[in-house]
């Protein structure tokens, strides 16, 4: 009989490449995927490791499905992902109700141990002293081959794997391991696997996307990869989206390299974390406010209609009433397009959790304030592309009135905002269409019939 499986996909979207993997190796062996969790005799829950927030809502998922487990003899309940990857021999012993912990990249444990089959050799087995979230050759090359198994018109495609920063309030790079370039070669041809299959958006992810190729000492770079990857989705028609770029290793070759990349959406994620030198320091970002201000302003005069998408950390340690105050200034200043903030969690054994952390208090009065400014932005913004045109990729009909949903070109998907098309067309389709009302996070567009 085969096994049904509902799949709990938590965490960031790096891992929904990993949530691929995993699908197709288990459909290949007779697994099938079902929606609702009472449909299933088997719950694996993908989980992210990263802050608090993010293993409080694992936690939760787990102890959800313990429960579910007991409640029918025979299910079975397996977790992966970057809590098992840290947290592995503590939740071994506080929830024995989980059959099984593999970590990023321990897809062939998960395939082996409860769906045996006569192809055991479909990912070969890990080195085993190797970093369990780190990409390997072997990985790269299934990764070119499998099937996307999902029927979204997007699909993420991881280039590099893990991190060799060390920021002080982080702890990927011993959750995920050092940064590990996928070969040129193993990337382009997933990408046309991809487009073949359907896909109209392809997301190009990595912890830093501009460290690509650095690892591997023969001249790969991300100014190359880019523009040829861009030129595959060109003649798709799709698009394509970078998201994870790290401020401190911009360099006038990879802003060039952005503008030049055909089929690329003028949308880019660039984490400042801070925006005051000295908790910038704190942090071991490695960069400057001004160094930061000046890749904004060419990215501005170099991609026209530029939606930037920046995150800020507040509460870290160093944070003190000025160094806030500065920050909130050069927020207001620079008006990214989209905002998202978090108040910092000490992560164990990160230098920044030996220091002394802003009062929590404290630290929420700073994240509302600048939760009021980035909605002061976002009403300011939305207000200004009401007449402008632009594409829209159609992802769903809504059930109450029939009309399509999706997102446009300023929007990454389960980020930021949706757009609600008031034209004809169908889940697939990259349409044009004109802003007709727009307010924070949801937009109208309705056919261009100009």
């Amino acid at each position: 009989m085969n096994s049904k499986i509902y799949l709990h996909r938590l965490g960031c979207p790096k891992l929904d490449v990993d949530h691929d993997l995993l699908s197709s190796g288990l459909s290949d062996r007779g697994a099938v995927f079902v929606p609702e969790v009472e449909q299933a005799d088997t719950v694996i829950i993908s989980t992210c490791a990263f802050i608090a927030d993010a293993r409080a809502e694992a936690v939760e998922a787990m102890l959800e499905g313990a429960q579910w487990k007991e409640e029918v003899p025979g299910r079975r309940l397996f977790v992966t992902g970057c809590l098992p990857a840290r947290y592995r021999d503590t939740l071994k012993k506080d929830l024995p109700e989980v059959d099984g912990w593999y970590g990023p990249g321990e897809f062939e444990g998960i395939l082996a141990e409860f769906l045996p089959t006569d192809r055991q050799n479909i990912i070969a087995a890990p080195d085993k002293n190797a970093h369990p979230g780190r990409m390997n050759r072997e990985l790269e090359d299934i990764l070119s081959s499998i099937r996307h198994v999902e029927e979204s018109p997007v699909a993420y495609l991881k280039i590099a794997e893990g991190c060799n920063r060390r920021c002080a309030y982080c702890a990927i790079p011993d959750i995920r391991g050092p940064y590990t370039s996928r070969r040129p070669g193993s990337i382009l041809s997933e990408a046309s696997r991809l487009l073949s299959q359907g896909v109209r958006e392809i997301i190009v992810t990595a912890q830093e996307v501009n460290s690509y190729g650095r690892d591997l000492g023969d001249g790969t770079t991300i100014e190359a990869l880019l523009p040829r990857l861009g030129e595959l989705v060109a003649k798709s028609d799709g698009w394509l989206r970078v998201l994870y770029t790290h401020p401190p290793l911009f360099s006038e070759a990879f802003v060039q390299a952005l503008a030049d990349t055909p089929a690329l959406v003028p949308y880019l994620d660039f984490p400042i974390e801070h925006a005051d030198d000295s908790v910038l320091k704190v942090m071991g970002r490695g960069t400057t406010w001004s160094q930061m201000a000046r890749w904004i302003d060419l990215l501005r005069k170099k991609i026209d209609r530029l939606a930037l998408r920046t995150s800020i950390i507040v509460g870290h340690p160093g944070e003190g009433e000025t160094e806030f105050r500065i920050l909130m200034e050069r927020l207001y200043d620079v008006r990214f397009e989209r905002l998202g903030v978090f108040r910092y969690s000490p992560e164990e054994e990160t230098r920044a959790a030996k220091l002394k952390a802003v009062d929590s208090s404290v630290a929420v009065d700073r994240e509302m304030a600048v939760q009021d400014l980035a909605m002061e932005h976002a009403d300011e913004w939305y207000a200004g592309i009401v007449g402008q045109e632009l594409s829209v990729l159609l992802e769903r009909a809504r059930d109450e009135d029939g009309l399509l949903e999706g997102r446009s070109i300023w929007d990454a998907p389960d980020i930021d905002g949706n757009v609600i098309y008031t034209g004809s067309g169908k889940p697939g389709d990259i349409v044009r269409g004109r802003v007709e009302a727009a307010e924070p996070y949801e937009m109208t567009v309705g056919p261009d019939e100009l």
